[in-house]
């Protein structure tokens, strides 16, 4: 497992995971040591954390704009192998993982339409239907507004975007090193360095990267929970859904990891999704019984204990919360006069 920081190392990670490509002159200056003193705590976090660098992409923008989350719930447990046999057919799954409790399959999954999702989820049900798995349940919802975290994309859905193939290269290139320097970039795609600078604000222009940013593949201890929420719709619903979320920022300074990683808001057999780390399960009931005190009467859970990934990454980071939050109303939403940006 992982050791424990000392505080400047959280602030280097933390710094790392709003621009993971910073210089490491800037990475000095920002984090407030000398520059050797930033890339000697740099090297140590990289080895302890086993870190990896990676962009977080706008999906709408790399015309991804359809992205699912999927609890699903098998007769017989599958094993890695069976179910990499099943999910390797397509490039639409991104993330899937081995859980225990209410379901346990959980699968993340982006297409460039609705359409093209159904077909990939009814190959799906109908695979696991029949043995090797006998589905039970599968419950599916369309993210509508991605609040906080990401699950990172497979260099297979990159092949199929509709770019240019030297953007394709450089987006395939970041996603296996965004730290990676850019004359080291150039060689590997054999193109100059004038190119690859060129290429690379090409792509910033047109808004395919919110950030480049870093997370850890080390375990950190405890257990990570999907859960999700169904809310009651009370007439306080506004101010209760804020108190739920001003949970999300109530991290320990001294953890390696944020308590809440992920939280989606949802449009289908839920209204909510949290990926959320916890050091016990006594925390875990803390943190559950406080969301079904704010939310109120009615409010449904559907969780389960994450045991392996299967396929893709599960970005556990050390962020500033308040840094990269969507912090847009529902109030804001719901004026259908108003035009809202997601940017």
């Amino acid at each position: 497992m992982a050791k424990a920081l000392d505080a400047l190392s959280r602030r280097i990670l933390r710094i790392l995971s709003s621009d993971s490509r910073m210089t490491a002159t800037s990475l000095a200056e920002k984090s407030g040591c000398s520059k050797p003193t930033a890339l000697k705590k740099l090297r140590q976090i990289e080895k302890g954390l086993n870190l990896r660098y990676i962009p977080q992409f706008n999906y709408q923008k790399l015309g991804l704009g359809h992205q699912y989350l999927v609890a699903a719930k098998t007769e017989r447990s599958m094993g890695r192998k069976e179910l990499l046999g099943l999910l390797g057919k397509s490039s639409i799954p991104q993330f899937a993982a081995i859980c225990e409790g209410d379901f346990n399959l959980l699968i993340y999954a982006v297409a460039k339409s609705s359409f093209d999702y159904f077909r990939w989820a009814y190959f799906m049900r109908k695979s696991l239907q029949t043995p090797p798995g006998k589905l039970l349940s599968w419950n599916e919802s369309e993210v509508a507004l991605p609040r906080l975290g990401f699950f990172p994309l497979r260099g297979e859905v990159l092949d199929n975007l509709d770019l240019p193939s030297t953007q394709k290269k450089l987006l395939k290139e970041l996603n296996r090193n965004a730290r990676v320097p850019l004359k080291s970039m150039a060689h590997i795609l054999k193109m100059t360095p004038t190119a690859a600078r060129y290429n690379l604000d090409m792509l910033l222009r047109k808004g395919y990267i919110h950030r480049f940013t870093a997370f850890t593949r080390a375990p950190v201890g405890g257990f990570i929970v999907a859960l999700f929420v169904n809310k009651p719709f009370l007439p306080d619903h506004a101010e209760r859904a804020r108190s739920v979320r001003a949970r999300y920022f109530l991290d320990d300074d001294s953890a390696l990891a944020n308590r809440y990683q992920m939280s989606f808001e949802l449009s289908g057999h839920a209204d909510l999704f949290n990926l959320i780390h916890f050091s016990s399960i006594d925390e875990w009931y803390r943190e559950k019984g406080a969301t079904a005190e704010l939310m109120g009467e009615g409010t449904g859970f559907s969780s389960a204990i994450i045991l392996e990934t299967v396929m893709g990454e599960l970005p556990i980071r050390n962020v500033d919360v308040k840094d990269i939050y969507v912090k847009i109303e529902w109030e804001e939403l719901g004026n259908l006069r108003r035009p809202i940006s997601l940017e």
